[in-house]
């Protein structure tokens, strides 16, 4: 046959480059199916032979030829795309093609998704591909490593392509409920430092309690979320980063004392923070405490917001001065404003005091002197790192 196509160019067309004789003729073997001949002569012949790119570009052609006139996902056309990509097996831009066929003939079928060839030929981005399956039905997020392999499949392969996947995931089980999903990925996204997950990052971070979630990773999703943060969220993260970095000094300090205030305790290995919710919250367990029964003249009988406002006053003012603000507020109006420093007044400060008061945790912490001329303990100066925390 070739033969006959070389003896009708000499005779018909002696201008036409033999060449593009050989190209014609690969073509028109691969459109009519004979895809084992097609093989012999893409490899080229005694006078002319094909360049590698050349003979893959002819390959490619012809099988999304076949590909985007399949008219289902079974039938003849897909199996002779794959046939004529199979000319090529080591070839990366063959085997780009390949996969494409993978993902919408088995992979996406199997996630309950139905593409044909033409729809697809439609979509730009492979993303959307993506992010129809995970929302096609419900737990289709929870594909995690299948919907990645997906993405790779679809050319969706590069560092930033994954992160971009991982991220959608995260999203869609935000959405879904599954916080514990959402919080792992966005522990890897943030080690990634893929910066448009920081919203869902300082969401999760704020959120409630999970397992493995620990004072730490909060404050590592958070402080991820502050260095992506558009500036009218800057204020807000960096206040809830500054109090889970309080928090995380005070765990250790209950670590190392193997005590607690009365809204912490232990659980094995966990410290568990006991939910305050109002004013009479932290009041119920301030009497709840033999600690701060010791510690203060309160005593249970007294009921009166204002001696309860009174003693924990009296226990600010062991640790330091009652200073004007440029506002005019003092101690009371600071307390009965915000509820994070009453807290923190009314339930770790005398903790911190009892502490200081023992022997065993009296270390010296040079540099740090009080108002007596003695020096402050590391609890007493960590009283006061604490204290500046809360203003």
């Amino acid at each position: 046959m070739w033969r006959d196509m070389q003896c009708f160019q000499e005779k018909a067309f002696p201008f036409l480059d033999t060449e593009f004789m050989l190209i014609e003729f690969c073509r028109g073997l691969l459109k009519a199916g004979k895809f084992s001949l097609a093989r012999n002569y893409l490899k080229g012949t005694g006078s002319v032979a094909l360049s590698t790119e050349k003979a893959e570009y002819l390959v490619i052609q012809a099988a999304r030829e076949y590909f985007f006139s399949a008219s289902s996902l079974s039938c003849l056309e897909i199996w002779k795309a794959r046939e004529c990509l199979s000319l090529f097996p080591n070839s990366k831009n063959v085997q780009a093609e390949a996969d494409i066929i993978e993902a919408l003939t088995t992979r996406l079928p199997n996630l309950g998704v139905t593409l044909l060839p033409v729809q697809f030929r439609q979509i730009r981005n492979p993303m959307e591909i993506i992010n129809m399956v995970i929302s096609s039905h419900g737990g289709a997020y929870l594909n995690v490593e299948e919907l990645i392999d997906i993405a790779k499949l679809l050319g969706l392969s590069s560092l930033d392509d994954i992160a971009a996947v991982e991220e959608a995931i995260a999203r869609e089980a935000a959405v879904a409920g599954d916080l514990q999903l959402a919080f792992d990925l966005c522990l890897v996204l943030a080690k990634k430092g893929h910066g448009s997950v920081w919203d869902l990052c300082a969401a999760i971070a704020r959120g409630p309690q999970l397992d493995n979630m620990d004072t730490g990773s909060r404050k590592k999703l958070l402080g991820f979320a502050l260095s992506y943060c558009d500036d009218e969220s800057i204020s807000e993260l960096f206040q809830a980063w500054k109090d889970f970095d309080i928090r995380i000094q005070c765990e250790k300090l209950m670590i190392s004392t193997q005590t607690t205030p009365p809204n912490y305790y232990n659980q094995g290995s966990s410290i568990i923070s006991l939910p305050v919710n109002s004013v009479q919250d932290i009041f119920d367990l301030r009497e709840s405490s033999e600690t701060i029964k010791h510690s203060s003249s309160f005593h249970k009988s007294r009921s009166d917001d204002l001696i309860h406002f009174k003693d924990i006053k009296d226990t600010l003012s062991t640790v330091g001065k009652e200073l004007l603000t440029e506002d005019g507020i003092v101690w009371d109006s600071l307390l009965r404003e915000n509820r994070k420093f009453l807290s923190f007044a009314a339930l770790e400060l005398p903790w911190l005091l009892e502490l200081s008061r023992k022997e065993e945790y009296c270390k010296r912490a040079p540099g740090v002197e009080v108002p007596s001329g003695r020096y402050c303990s590391s609890a007493s100066s960590y009283q006061c790192s604490l204290l500046v925390g809360y203003e």
